[in-house]
């Protein structure tokens, strides 16, 4: 009974909804970002992998900032499965294919 009480430190939290963006169907933006990586020659940037998402979805370059933080926060989440590898720090950061 004490996992099911809220406000329990042994509780389970309750489960994360999806959070929909105006941009892209579920799951697409990883889709995206792992077929740039794979194309890829060598290591590229952020703004780079961004930058092919933006034109393969035919968005607005207005979108670009965002669509930057959340390709950064895609990365960081394939870093974490062991799909990507990152080398460099902060903006001089590149992002490349296991």
């Amino acid at each position: 009974m004490k996992l099911l009480t809220p406000g329990h430190p042994d509780a389970v939290p309750p489960r994360r909804g999806y959070r929909r963006t105006k941009y892209f169907a579920r799951n697409e933006l990883p889709r995206l970002t792992l077929d740039t990586l794979r194309k890829a020659t060598g290591p590229i940037t952020t703004g780079e992998i961004a930058l092919d998402a933006i034109r393969d979805k035919g968005l607005p370059s207005s979108a670009k900032e965002t669509i930057t933080e959340m390709v950064l926060g895609t990365l960081r989440g394939l870093v974490r499965r062991g799909t990507a590898a990152k080398t460099g720090l902060s903006r001089n950061a590149k992002w490349a294919i296991k």
